[in-house]
């Protein structure tokens, strides 16, 4: 029985570190998509000062 409980705990955590590398992942994303927007609107206000 304490095998299974051993196996059960190890489960569990590897989940939790699972869920947290698809946190940092989606982290990570969020903060390209808003570099990018960033970007865009640099461009677009370096645009605009032109004209």
């Amino acid at each position: 029985m304490a095998s299974i409980a051993a196996l059960t705990k190890k489960l569990s955590s590897t989940k939790a570190k699972i869920a947290a590398l698809k946190d940092q992942a989606a982290a990570v994303k969020a903060t390209l998509v808003a570099a990018k927007e960033a970007a865009k609107a640099k461009k677009a206000a370096a645009k605009a000062k032109k004209k």
